[in-house]
């Protein structure tokens, strides 16, 4: 993970359940320039640093993969803005 260009995370806070990988990921993010995208109702530290956090509505699981889909699916670099576009998102 520390090496990708985009971190999916989807209903997970990996800075309270994971906190040694997240540390890493932090370091990742801002040296590398890391791109963190967050699919989960709860608004949580992961999702506060994140470039993109989706807050999906109960029972919204399609939009859920459609939106991991597009995430997983882009591949002509990485930011922000960019990704949002794909993604039908405004910030």
């Amino acid at each position: 993970m520390e090496k990708a260009e985009l971190i999916v995370v989807v209903g997970s806070n990996l800075s309270e359940n994971h906190p040694v990988n997240t540390s890493k990921l932090t370091a990742q993010k801002k040296h590398r320039g890391q791109k963190w995208v967050v699919f989960d109702p709860r608004k949580h530290e992961m999702a506060e640093r994140a470039d993109i956090h989706k807050q999906a509505k109960k029972g919204i699981s399609f939009e859920m993969l459609r939106w991991t889909a597009a995430a997983l699916d882009y591949r002509q670099g990485v930011d922000a803005t960019s990704l949002r576009q794909k993604l039908g998102v405004s910030e």
